[in-house]
């Protein structure tokens, strides 16, 4: 062993690369261009990506596109017929973009005349990751078909990404094609919002509601968009009538997989001495009890399939114990008991029980900003957005979820979509 020589390297193979790759971004700096390394497996669609984004931010900033690959023109041909400047790099059989490559092309590129350069690196998850370009950004594209297991198997391009961009997430709409959902309340705010929302991603959907013009206006609109489902009014609290609504739905479509419990009774806001018994009646039987009633009407069919989601409604307004909503609170909060309780003795069916509190723009929000329009325009103010949620942009798609087969796992769960408005300071 005394002949074995040991030798200390202490310069790294990338070293003229990450030399090169300082000088870029020093260039760039001095010339305000902003440029982000975009990067994914082929097919995840950093083109298509680079279009839109390009159209809806062109009118502000000067955008161009470096597109590199290692032979073709294909994308770059792409950009020029969207109307984006850009240029075509060849790497000459390399995997990737270096450093050398870079500068070289900023060379041929009008760098100058951009505030936003995005580099579109040859598609794959390993070789770009282990380069420095000059980039002040590294961004990769995770498509949803690709799975989730992409950062396990390449750790390093998540390591050195600042931002993931998970695309193609319509293609979770087409899970949950064909599966058929009731939405009570959906004649207006966050259970119309919800039943357009599932409809378009394919759900047939039975709207249900006190009055029946809101809710075969609902259905109007969901066919108008090419989806499926029909009307029927219901009081929720009218345990035959909603016999009645899931039958109709079992005998039309088969089964019934989705129950979204939205439909809630407002009641007068009073202090608890002053709260009424037929106040406190009222909330109770639209809310727990008519829900209680939709779920045990619905339990045979997702028992028999081994498969189903319920989706209850609860509210800050019970869980923060809000002055003068006696009657509305306690129920919510009942709810919230009665769906953790049904998802420990549901789970084994393989039904997925979960309750939502929203902070959106519903009725109820809407009659209380008209009866105190300071104290709501307070509370707008305090939400860290600034805004309370839109019904079909904000919350809908988390019903989405849970009413979709990625949530088969998740179960029991008060889930708070408010914008981080219930995070107390």
């Amino acid at each position: 062993m005394g002949n074995v020589r040991v030798i200390d390297v202490h310069q790294s193979v990338y070293a003229v690369n990450d030399e090169i790759a300082a000088k870029t971004r020093a260039r760039l700096k001095e010339e305000k261009t902003f440029m982000v390394n975009l990067m994914s497996s082929p097919g995840a669609g950093k083109t298509t990506t680079l279009i839109r984004t390009a159209n809806m931010l062109g009118d502000r900033y000067r955008i161009g596109v470096m597109e590199a690959d290692i032979d073709s023109s294909v994308d770059a041909e792409k950009m020029a017929a969207a109307g984006v400047t850009s240029i075509q790099v060849h790497t000459g059989g390399e995997c990737a973009m270096d450093a050398h490559m870079t500068m070289q092309a900023l060379d041929e590129f009008d760098t100058e005349g951009l505030d936003l350069l995005v580099m579109e690196n040859v598609g794959n998850l390993v070789c770009p990751a282990e380069t420095d370009t000059g980039a002040s950004r590294n961004v990769v594209i995770l498509s949803y078909p690709e799975g989730d297991d992409k950062p396990l198997k390449y750790p390093l391009m998540f390591e050195v990404c600042h931002v993931v961009l998970i695309n193609k997430t319509d293609t979770l709409m087409k899970q949950l094609k064909e599966k058929v959902a009731i939405v009570t309340g959906a004649g207006q705010g966050i259970g119309k919002g919800i039943a357009l929302c599932l409809a378009k991603r394919g759900v047939k959907v039975i709207a249900t509601g006190r009055r029946a013009e809101p809710i075969e206006q609902t259905i109007a609109e969901i066919k108008e968009l090419g989806g499926e489902g029909f009307a029927m009014t219901c009081d929720s609290a009218d345990r035959a009538r909603v016999e009645e609504v899931v039958k109709a739905a079992a005998e039309k479509y088969g089964t019934v997989d989705v129950v979204v419990n939205n439909a809630q009774a407002i009641v007068p806001s009073a202090p608890v001495e002053e709260t009424s018994y037929d106040n406190m009646l009222k909330a109770w039987q639209s809310g727990v009890i008519g829900s209680l009633n939709y779920m045990q009407a619905a339990f045979p069919y997702m028992k028999e399939q081994h498969e189903g989601r319920i989706i209850n409604f609860a509210s800050a307004t019970g869980m923060f114990g809000i002055a003068g909503q006696l009657a509305y609170g306690s129920n919510k909060e009942a709810l919230r008991g009665m769906t953790k309780i049904a998802a420990k003795e549901w789970g084994q069916y393989g039904i997925c029980v979960n309750i939502v509190l929203p902070g959106a723009e519903s009725p109820a929000a809407k009659a209380w900003a008209e009866k105190f329009p300071e104290e709501y325009a307070k509370q707008v103010n305090l939400n860290p957005m600034k805004r309370f949620g839109d019904p079909e942009i904000d919350i809908a798609p988390v019903i989405a979820f849970l009413a979709g087969p990625d949530s088969c796992y998740f179960s029991g769960q008060s889930v708070i979509v408010d914008g981080a408005n219930s995070i107390m300071p």
